[in-house]
């Protein structure tokens, strides 16, 4: 039903016609429909089309879907039917819109863990600002819907808040939920956690915001789905409206994002070191599933230090690990409940299931 389908007539079996490939590489999962990306008439208006969005719709950025799909026939990432036409056409997008617009960013739907496609223009790589990180969201969904502590791995949690690519923190973009994580089979996380019962469940209230502080308070760039601030249930389907109603029954469960969007941004100038790139482990028990780590801009007066529970049991007078003694707690998810402040004696506190703490040591400016 394309409008451009064997526009002026001419095709090779049965397919697309100039504009498109009309070979074995027309071929992708959506249809025989693949772009024929060595014509200069398909670059131009492509690239035309990418600095269209920047300069006269003002958008600060791009992000590309299926990348793998582009740069090979079957997406299976081993080289066997790479399309280096394609590779030259994204080196060649990401390269006007560097020259045009420094300052605005591209994102690459790839999801496959390679350096190369966050790499610069000059090391060879394809030039994207980020992109998706499938070693963020897959090792934190798999240990946020484990129903038993015994098959909880901090391997996998600390291994998703210390990944890079291209060696830079934010080349990789991090989330819970996208519209492909909760749709195609698969749920939203908090309908994983509790199917069919996730307003009133406890552990899908408990981490759905502790997903979100993960995502918030990790090296990268933090990107939120649709509804996932108000605990929309069930699966992405986009001919069903959200349910804008649960911002009011769920508002302590928006206030807790509302808060942790601001401790991200740096809008309170004691959390500015989530705005930074370095991240240090600092506690670890993997007896009790607790993790404990700074995040830092360079400012040791605007660290912030966060643990992060991943177990079921309250336990009495816990001590963490690393927190310096004049540190004050910004804020505390604890049994379903949003606090800015919480009691805190000789560095310890009661630990509770699923809760997460954020403390600073930096007086707001």
């Amino acid at each position: 039903d394309l409008d451009i389908w064997q526009f002026d007539g001419w095709h090779e079996n049965n397919k697309g016609g100039i504009y498109f490939y009309n070979d074995e590489r027309s071929t992708t999962p959506w249809g025989d429909t693949r772009p024929d990306y060595g014509r200069e008439e398909v670059r131009s208006y492509i690239i035309d089309n990418a600095l269209m969005w920047l300069s006269e719709f003002k958008a600060d950025g791009l992000r590309m879907d299926m990348v793998p799909y582009m740069r090979s026939v079957s997406g299976a990432d081993n080289g066997s039917d790479d399309i280096p036409e394609a590779y030259s056409l994204i080196k060649s997008v990401n390269q006007h819109i560097n020259e045009r617009f420094p300052d605005k960013m591209t994102i690459a739907e790839d999801l496959h863990h390679h350096n190369f496609i966050t790499d610069t223009l000059d090391n060879d790589g394809c030039g994207y600002t980020s992109q998706w990180d499938a070693a963020f969201v897959h090792p934190v969904r798999h240990v946020l819907t484990q129903a038993s502590d015994d098959h909880v791995n901090l391997d996998e949690i600390q291994s998703a808040l210390l990944k890079q690519y291209s060696q830079r923190p934010f080349a990789r973009v991090i989330y819970t939920e996208s519209h492909d994580e909760v749709a195609n089979g698969k749920a939203r996380l908090v309908e994983e956690v509790a199917p069919g019962n996730v307003d009133d469940d406890f552990f899908a209230r408990q981490k759905g915001i502790l997903a979100a502080a993960m995502v918030f308070t990790t090296s990268g760039v933090p990107m939120l789905f649709q509804g996932q601030e108000f605990k929309e249930t069930g699966w992405f389907n986009d001919s069903d409206d959200l349910d804008w109603s649960r911002r009011d029954t769920f508002s302590e469960y928006v206030k807790a994002f509302t808060s942790l969007i601001a401790l991200r941004n740096g809008s309170d100038s004691r959390t500015a070191g989530l705005t930074g790139g370095e991240t240090e482990i600092i506690h670890r028990d993997d007896a009790h599933n607790v993790i404990g780590f700074i995040r830092s801009n360079g400012h040791q007066d605007e660290s912030v230090y966060v643990y992060l529970h991943f177990g079921h049991d309250e336990i009495g007078h816990y001590t963490l690990n690393g927190l310096p003694e004049q540190a004050k707690c910004v804020f505390a998810w604890s049994n379903g409940l949003y606090a800015d402040s919480v009691s805190v004696s000789e560095n310890a506190l009661t630990l509770t299931p699923y809760g997460i703490w954020v403390f600073t040591v930096g007086q707001q400016r």
